[in-house]
C-alpha cells in the first residue's frame, strides 16, 4: 500500500517493467502525462516501444547487460518519445525488484531535456566568446599596429605625409572599423540567442 501510494503520486515518471518480456506491468500518473498515454495504452507496450528508435539497440544492450549481471541499479540516459512522437531525452534511473511475483525493474525517468538544449546554447555561445577572443588578440592588432607604426615613421621621418603613408592609413583604419563591427555583429548575436 504504502508503495503504491508514493509510486503513483510521484511527481516523476516512474514504471515498472518484466526484464523477460520488457512489457509494462505499471505505471504512474506523471509517466501517462509525460509520455501522453492512457494506462491501458501503457500497459500494451513494451519499454523499446518508447524508445526512440535509433536507441532501441542501446535499450535492449542495456537491458540485456542488467539482466546478465544482475545489476540491482543502473543510471543511464536515453532518448524516448512520446504517443505524439516528440523526441525527449531522459535520465533512467533503475532498480531490480520483485513485482507481483515477477522479476522486474523499476524505473524513473527524468526529463532532461531543456537542460540539454541549455548546456548546448552555453556551449555554443563559450565558442563565439572564444572566436571574439581570438579575434581580438590577433586579427585587431594587426592593423592598429600597422598604422600605429605608419604614423610614427610620418612623425620621424616626414615634415608632410606622403599620399602613400596616408592611403595606408586610411586602409588600415577601414580595415580596423570591418573587424570592430565583425565583433559587435557577433556579441550582438550571443545576446539574441539568450
Amino acid at each position: 500500500m504504502r508503495y503504491s501510494r508514493l509510486f503513483h503520486l510521484s511527481p516523476q515518471p516512474m514504471w515498472v517493467y518484466d526484464i523477460d518480456t520488457l512489457e509494462f506491468l505499471d505505471v504512474n500518473e506523471a509517466a501517462l502525462q509525460k509520455y501522453g498515454y492512457s494506462i491501458n495504452e501503457f500497459l500494451s507496450l513494451k519499454i523499446t516501444d518508447i524508445a526512440s528508435g535509433d536507441e532501441i539497440p542501446k535499450t535492449l544492450k542495456t537491458v540485456y547487460e542488467t539482466r546478465k549481471n544482475v545489476t540491482r541499479s543502473f543510471k543511464g540516459i536515453s532518448k524516448h518519445k512520446t504517443k505524439d512522437n516528440q523526441i525527449i531525452d531522459v535520465e533512467i534511473h533503475s532498480n531490480l525488484i520483485k513485482f507481483n511475483e515477477k522479476s522486474a525493474r523499476l524505473i524513473l525517468a527524468n526529463d532532461i531535456t531543456k537542460k540539454l538544449k541549455h548546456i548546448k546554447a552555453m556551449e555554443s555561445q563559450n565558442r563565439k566568446l572564444r572566436e571574439i577572443a581570438w579575434t581580438q588578440s590577433h586579427v585587431v592588432r594587426a592593423p592598429l599596429v600597422r598604422m600605429m607604426a605608419l604614423v610614427n615613421m610620418l612623425n620621424e621621418h616626414f615634415e608632410e605625409p606622403s599620399d602613400f603613408y596616408l592611403e595606408q592609413i586610411n586602409r588600415s583604419a577601414q580595415e580596423f572599423d570591418k573587424i570592430i563591427r565583425e565583433i559587435s555583429d557577433k556579441t550582438a548575436q550571443i545576446e539574441l540567442d539568450d
